[in-house]
């Protein structure tokens, strides 16, 4: 497998499970907050909960495999002055600046609140931090998909061999309909 078709599959799941943690994180913080009797779908809190952390977790630890990939060109970039450099790859690079403190900050305010028991109303300082640093973090992934858009669709139409005009899609693994 080639660097990049490795690193489109790494994107891919990166994006699935970052989509499903921001989805508990939503309900949990929207639907259900902080009410054990409280149900939706047909789980409980505790569900949805597990759910938002076991996402979390398997989202961090794909980003940390996605950096140590991306290892020899953020060592290649640590170097250079960030005026020196084209203006797309500046704005690239201070948005993956953005994208990670808020991501090791919300990632780190979460498991605070996770460890550190609430007070009284069930709502803690940490908690609220957590949710204030994934907006942000969402913010930034927002932009920074919107900054690498023409990758993402030149790429899934390689990899998936996406075809215009009603043809035949070709399904990853040779999958047949």
């Amino acid at each position: 497998m080639k660097q990049s078709e490795r690193n489109f599959w790494l994107d891919v799941s990166l994006f699935v499970t970052s989509l499903a943690t921001v989805y508990t994180g939503v309900l949990l913080w929207l639907l259900i907050p902080h009410q054990t009797a409280a149900v939706f779908l047909g789980f409980n809190r505790h569900f949805w909960l597990t759910a938002h952390i076991c996402f979390g977790l398997v989202s961090a630890a794909g980003n940390i495999l996605h950096v140590v990939w991306h290892r020899l060109w953020l060592k290649a970039l640590r170097g250079r002055r960030i005026a020196s450099l084209p203006a797309k790859l500046r704005s690239n690079r201070v948005m993956d600046r953005f994208i990670w403190v808020a991501f090791l900050a919300s990632s780190t305010f979460g498991a605070l609140d996770w460890m550190i028991p609430a007070g009284e109303n069930g709502v803690s300082m940490f908690g609220r931090l957590h949710v204030v640093f994934g907006m942000v973090w969402l913010l930034g992934i927002t932009v920074h998909l919107t900054l690498h858009s023409q990758w993402i669709i030149s790429t899934t139409k390689r990899y998936l061999r996406v075809k215009r005009a009603g043809r035949m899609i070709t399904q990853p693994g040779g999958v047949k309909d």
